[in-house]
């Protein structure tokens, strides 16, 4: 019990921190939460895949936006375009190493938990990116 008790009140500091920045994709998690009634392992992991699969999807398409903006203004002798596509597989590189380790250390949540706030994240960032193209 002893060793279950910091990992519990990481986990609770987590679960709180991401009610401070809410997006919509958080807020959908927020909701899916809130509609269960109840507060378990099983919740969050169900209900931050249902917000992932909703960030994974906006991020494929902002990707290819990005990606299309990029290649549309890039002279020949530049290549932007690699170099964006690059970064984002190391970003998702990232994501599955960083979540992976944080589910190995916190407990079986964060192995879906994580990768929703790190997606949240990611989507902020392109979402800037996008528009500032």
């Amino acid at each position: 019990m002893r060793k279950r008790l910091p990992i519990l009140v990481v986990l609770s500091i987590i679960l709180l921190s991401a009610t401070s920045y809410c997006t919509t994709k958080e807020d959908t998690y927020q909701e899916c939460v809130e509609d269960s009634g109840t507060m378990n392992n099983a919740v969050v992991y169900e209900c931050s895949e249902k917000s992932m699969q909703e960030t994974d999807k906006e991020i494929e398409e902002l990707v290819d936006v990005i990606y299309n903006k990029i290649k549309e203004r890039q002279l020949e002798e530049d290549h932007d375009d690699q170099a964006f596509k690059e970064s984002q597989v190391a970003w998702l590189e990232y994501r599955d190493n960083h979540c992976r380790l944080m589910g190995s250390y916190v407990g079986s949540p964060m192995y879906s938990f994580c990768p929703m706030q790190l997606n949240n994240a990611r989507l902020v960032e392109l979402k800037e990116m996008a528009t500032s193209l």
